[in-house]
C-alpha cells in the first residue's frame, strides 16, 4: 500500500524541477514577490527572510501549494533578542512533492536544507545565508566542511545543490 502511494506520487513528479534562489530581504515586505516566485517555480530558496522563530511557520502559509522549511537567524530563548535580527533561511517545495521531500537538520540558523528522493538519485538543497561581515570572519573552509557534514549525515551518495 504505502509502495504504491509513493510509486504515485514519484510518477506524479515532473521530471524536471524549477529552482530559484532569493535573497528576500524581509518577506514581510516583499511577500508578492515571493508569491509571484511560488507560481512559476517547484522550489524557492530563500535568504534574509527576517523573521523571528515563532515566526517560521508564517512561511507554509505564503502560497495555498506550498510547505516550506525554515530556520530563523534569531535566538529568543531569554526572551531577549540576541543575534542579528536579519537573516534567516528558508526552503519552499510544492505540496505535490511533499512526499519526495525530507527536512536535513543542519544544527546552524545560517542553513536549512532539505533532501529530494529523485527518480535518478536523491539530491541534497542547501539554502545557505552568509552576510560579509560572516564570510570575512570565517574560513569557507569550515562552511565546505559543515555542508560535507550535512551530506554525509543525510545520505550515501549525494547531488548536493547550494544556493
Amino acid at each position: 500500500m504505502l509502495r504504491d502511494i509513493l510509486n504515485h506520487a514519484m510518477a506524479q513528479m515532473k521530471d524536471h524541477l524549477k529552482l530559484v534562489t532569493f535573497n528576500c530581504r524581509s518577506v514581510k515586505s516583499s511577500i508578492n514577490e515571493v508569491k509571484q516566485l511560488c507560481d512559476s517555480f517547484d522550489i524557492i530558496m530563500i535568504q534574509e527572510h527576517w523573521l523571528l522563530p515563532h515566526e517560521l511557520s508564517t512561511l507554509s502559509a505564503v502560497h495555498a501549494e506550498f510547505m516550506a522549511v525554515a530556520k530563523s537567524a534569531v535566538n529568543i530563548e531569554r526572551n531577549i533578542l540576541i543575534g542579528r535580527p536579519y537573516g534567516g533561511t528558508a526552503i519552499l517545495y510544492r505540496k505535490d512533492i511533499a512526499n519526495s521531500i525530507t527536512a536535513v537538520d543542519s544544527l546552524d540558523p545560517r542553513v536549512c536544507a532539505v533532501k529530494i528522493i529523485t527518480n535518478c538519485r536523491p539530491v541534497l538543497f542547501v539554502c545557505v545565508y552568509i552576510c560579509l561581515l560572516i564570510l570575512v570572519m570565517l574560513n569557507v573552509l569550515k562552511i565546505t566542511l559543515l555542508l560535507v557534514l550535512i551530506s554525509l549525515l543525510c545520505m550515501k551518495t549525494v547531488m548536493p545543490f547550494i544556493a
